[in-house]
């Protein structure tokens, strides 16, 4: 038996891509490429260690740099802001997720500070000049190392590694099913 099969939609044809002249010849406009009269850019100083107290921010250096419009830290943020996270099971610990770091990282590349400037590379130039002191604190990289006894807290704030606990009972389902076979 011979079925023959005509293309008839998008599965088997060539598709031209009306995008792709405007972006091979370097003519494409990105969100990078937008300037707006009195733009500002936002730079963030993230975190290097994956566990670790902050002792102190220095952000002077930051602020003195002309064209620096604003250096914001986590202790200048209201404790009230901070990402909401709903629980997705009942009794689930939920630790809070702060915008910028406030008194402990809990992961590398958290935000610590950002800076507002007047231009891209003048808000990372700002936030490169910003001097963090770091406590670090033993880490745990992967579930097995967090389940272990004696494990170091993830969060601090929480007395345990373990987020939740779910226990699912099911109907009485026969261990050794009769096979049946399909033709």
């Amino acid at each position: 038996m011979t079925t023959e099969h005509t293309p008839g939609g998008l599965i088997g044809r060539s598709v031209r891509r009306v995008e792709d002249p405007v972006l091979v010849t370097g003519k494409g406009c990105y969100v990078d490429d937008v300037q707006m009269p009195g733009m500002l850019h936002l730079a963030f100083l993230r975190s290097l260690y994956p566990h670790a107290t902050i002792r102190s921010i220095q952000v002077q250096a930051a602020q003195a740099m002309p064209g620096v419009v604003a250096v914001v830290t986590g202790d200048d943020l209201s404790e009230r802001l901070h990402v909401s996270v709903m629980p997705l099971v009942p009794g689930m610990q939920i630790p809070p997720h702060p915008l910028l770091a406030r008194g402990a990282v809990h992961a590398a590349g958290a935000p610590v500070a950002a800076v507002v400037a007047h231009s891209r590379a003048l808000a990372q130039d700002a936030a490169d000049a910003i001097t963090v002191d770091y406590a670090t604190l033993p880490a745990v990289v992967t579930t097995a190392q967090a389940l272990a006894p004696g494990a170091p807290l993830a969060r601090e704030e929480l007395d345990s590694n373990v987020c939740y606990r779910v226990t699912k009972h099911g109907g009485d389902v026969d261990p050794n099913p009769a096979r049946t076979s399909f033709p």
